[in-house]
């Protein structure tokens, strides 16, 4: 058959056309193509989600260094809500642009959209009060656990059982978050000032995993588009009152930097989530570490914060554990009756029922 003369498609290939407020499309997770066939849809799909989401962590490398890039003088608080007031009014600009009205990016899963920006707001906030308060690359590391909770709960709620070589790298990834928070002394007498923020951000791990998951079963019905607008304006709202409680002074300068940072965050959201439109979770979810490398950069360059031999050592071990649940070759996941995965935009999961 043929796509309406745009490009040539294999006989036995079948596509979920997704319906969304915003317009169809095709989301490559659901394209099914035999291995006979000449275009390999399986592999260029992942190839593309892993750039999207490197892309992604390294915009948002720049945006959880928000709090020390105004030099400590803006509460968080104020920080959230300036940056997510930026998202804002980027994509009122980009919905007037395209000549749409709001009100056609609602999405019937409103539910699940806010549950998950429960969850992002948290985890943002807690990794820039950690950042703000020990070393940028420290903070990021601990944050990364993240990653092994987000592909245990694909696994077991979608479907996809747990390998030996998934829990060894879960259990090499929690060993380099023990690394990193030990080796800046969190655990100590004299680095008693360093707990609080370790944990602050060992807590964005257990929030950010229930991020990623919720974001996976979001992106089966709704376009990228349409999870950032029930995102941010969530977010705005979530952040209001806090920004009211922590408000003081702040200098223009500030001010036009955190809300500078908000379409950037918004690119590096964008960027993400067609990064887990297009691959399964536990694909995309382990390149979330390359936020680790470019918090590094960023904590060098920016705040001559020069890594520890603790803090490299606990982000090369964490790594080395998500390539091994990476690299995890998946048995076939339970089917529903439909006989589709759901894990990949079946109907599997209760929460993709509601």
């Amino acid at each position: 058959m043929q796509l309406h003369g745009v490009i040539p498609c294999p006989e036995n290939l079948s596509t979920n056309i997704l319906m969304h407020d915003d317009g169809p499309f095709i989301s490559e997770a659901h394209m099914h193509v035999s291995r006979r066939t000449i275009l390999n849809v399986k592999a260029f799909p992942h190839l593309r989600a892993v750039c999207y989401v490197f892309s992604g962590t390294v915009v948002f490398a720049l945006v959880f260094a928000s709090s020390k890039l105004t030099g400590g003088a803006v509460g968080l608080g104020p920080i959230m809500f300036l940056r997510y007031l930026g998202s804002i009014l980027a994509l009122v600009a980009y919905v007037y642009l395209r000549g749409q009205w709001p009100i056609a990016l609602q999405s019937r899963r409103w539910r699940l959209h806010l549950l998950r920006t429960l969850c992002s707001v948290g985890g943002v906030g807690a990794v820039i009060y950690a950042s703000a308060r020990m070393p940028v690359l420290d903070a990021t590391a601990i944050s990364m656990l993240h990653v092994i909770g987000s592909v245990a709960l694909a696994r077991i709620i979608l479907g996809e059982p747990l390998t030996a070589r998934v829990l060894a790298g879960a259990s090499l990834s929690t060993a380099g978050g023990a690394i990193v928070m030990t080796s800046g002394g969190a655990f100590s007498s004299e680095g008693s000032d360093v707990l609080i923020p370790a944990l602050a951000a060992l807590a964005s791990a257990f929030l950010f995993a229930f991020d990623g998951f919720l974001l996976k079963i979001s992106t089966r019905t709704d376009s990228p588009l349409v999870t950032l607008a029930h995102m941010n304006v969530f977010a705005f709202g979530l952040t209001l009152i806090p920004c009211l409680l922590s408000w003081s002074d702040v200098s223009v300068g500030s001010f036009s930097l955190l809300v500078a940072l908000g379409p950037l965050a918004l690119v590096g959201q964008y960027l993400v989530v067609k990064g887990y439109m297009i691959a399964p979770l536990s694909v995309v979810a382990p390149i979330d570490h390359s936020l680790l490398a470019a918090s590094c950069l960023v904590g060098l360059v920016l705040f001559g914060e020069i890594p520890g031999l603790g803090a490299v050592l606990g982000s090369a071990t964490i790594a080395a554990g998500a390539l091994l649940v990476a690299a995890a070759k998946a048995k076939n996941p339970r089917r529903s009756p439909t006989g589709e995965s759901p894990g990949n935009g079946g109907t599997g999961s209760s929460l993709d029922r509601n």
